[in-house]
């Protein structure tokens, strides 16, 4: 994606004067838009909004812009619910990025999307059988069967993270009262963190906040982006 800088002061005037400052954002945001999907990956829908005087996106120079996703799939086959990014402060210089202020995400998942994909990837011969996640104030509940004897199964788990800034799942689980190997919980725990490794990204992030709210799971923090948004400039149309 481009964005073609001009000095004609008095093309540009005459432009805003024509009423075409929301339009000339919105060439903008419809190019970055074109480009999201090879980025993050496909989704039902992607919105991009960019809240900027229409002479300072000419000039290559950008206030805000607001990127929603609904239902995008991310690298590693996992569906978000959303995915929001907030870019303050961007400037352009010769179609390369100068220099970037601020970038905060939130990324989406929900319980019922989660326990689909999760399914479809519990390695078989383990302990647990059929799980089911439950997202309820902080806390983490899983249900299932004893794999041998279907004896009914219930883990309660927290989230952290870990020496590596890696979301990571504490697990602790009984069969009728009676504690489980860390080990018989292991696979349950890699399927979960696996689906969570914000590593699938294209670009690095650091997470702040960690939400577990009634059928929701809800993560922010902030990223470096600049290298997503100079592919976003040199990808062609």
């Amino acid at each position: 994606m481009q964005f073609h800088t001009t000095k004609a002061v008095p093309l540009i005037s005459m432009l805003l004067v024509l009423g075409c400052g929301r339009a000339i954002n919105r060439t903008a945001e419809r190019k970055i838009r074109e480009t999201l999907p090879g980025l993050f990956g496909t989704a039902k829908q992607y919105r991009v909004h960019i809240n900027n005087p229409a002479e300072r996106t000419l000039s290559g120079r950008f206030r805000q812009v607001s990127i929603e996703g609904t239902d995008v799939m991310l690298p590693n086959g996992i569906l978000l619910d959303g995915l929001s990014l907030n870019i303050k402060g961007i400037e352009t210089a010769d179609n390369r990025i100068k220099k970037v202020q601020e970038v905060r995400f939130t990324l989406t998942f929900s319980e019922s999307t989660l326990n689909e994909v999760l399914a479809q990837r519990m390695p078989s011969g383990q302990a647990f059988t059929n799980p089911q996640f439950t997202f309820r104030n902080n806390t983490i509940t899983i249900t299932g069967q004893h794999s041998k004897f279907g004896i009914p199964l219930r883990a309660i788990g927290r989230l952290y993270l870990n020496v590596e800034q890696r979301l990571a799942l504490d697990l602790k689980a009984s069969v009728i009262g009676m504690p489980i190997s860390a080990s018989s919980l292991a696979p349950l725990k890699k399927n979960f963190e696996q689906a969570v490794d914000l590593r699938v990204l294209p670009f690095p992030v650091q997470i702040t906040g960690v939400e577990v709210s009634e059928g929701r799971l809800k993560l922010s923090g902030t990223a470096d982006i600049n290298t997503v948004l100079e592919q976003m400039q040199t990808r062609k149309p």
